[in-house]
């Protein structure tokens, strides 16, 4: 079972170029991100949020992942 931490470890560093910000609720159970273009990007783009005890594991935090990188995508960043 993943930790709080290494889930935001392993979200914040599946965005590259781009800077990944991700909050992580506990008490609320959901975990949130935002990817910014660069530095100076003050709007981002904000995948849905989701169920931090959903991402626990390693399979479903990778499928969360893989849908937000096609969101991602689709809002026209240019991903890895």
């Amino acid at each position: 079972m993943l930790s709080a931490e290494d889930i935001k470890t392993e979200i914040e560093s599946a965005f590259s170029p781009y800077r990944c910000a991700v909050q992580i609720a506990e008490l609320l159970n959901e975990v949130s991100l935002k990817v910014y273009r660069d530095d100076y990007d003050n709007v981002g783009f904000m995948p849905q949020p989701a169920a931090l005890s959903d991402l626990r594991s390693d399979d479903l935090l990778g499928e969360y992942i893989e849908i937000c990188r096609k969101q991602v995508r689709e809002a026209e960043f240019n991903l890895a």
